[in-house]
């Protein structure tokens, strides 16, 4: 159970928003984020209701490279809108990287698939 909530447990807060490529796939998502009031951006193919998303695009959700290129738009804005806030503020976007990083440094470390791998051989040996 640890597993699947670690990342839940250390986000910080309510995101501001969930960006999903398959939508039909991650339908129970977006129904938990339609309850929390947060808005959903759904890449929506032939074979999903563009009425369950907040923002439709219309877009292949199958296509790796589809799916590469929505990913990297998806990012690439997430960050130009992070450093316009950290402009907004009046830090240099190199002060924020600084806090970001003495941040990570006291985050718990996070267990990797060889890291659970090991513990199970090592409880197989025992």
């Amino acid at each position: 159970m640890a597993v699947t909530l670690d990342g839940i447990k250390n986000m910080g807060g309510q995101p501001d928003m969930l960006f999903v490529i398959d939508t039909p796939k991650e339908s129970l998502a977006i129904k938990e984020a339609k309850k929390l009031g947060i808005p959903v951006v759904g890449i929506i193919d032939t074979n999903a209701n563009p009425n369950e998303v907040d923002f439709p695009v219309p877009g292949n959700d199958d296509a790796i490279r589809a799916i590469q290129f929505y990913c990297e738009l998806m990012s690439g804005a997430i960050l130009d809108g992070m450093q316009a806030e950290i402009a907004a503020k009046g830090l240099e976007v190199s002060d924020a990287e600084e806090i970001v990083e003495a941040a990570s440094e006291t985050a718990p470390k996070k267990r990797g698939r060889k890291a659970k791998t090991e513990t199970a051989e090592e409880a197989s040996a025992e």
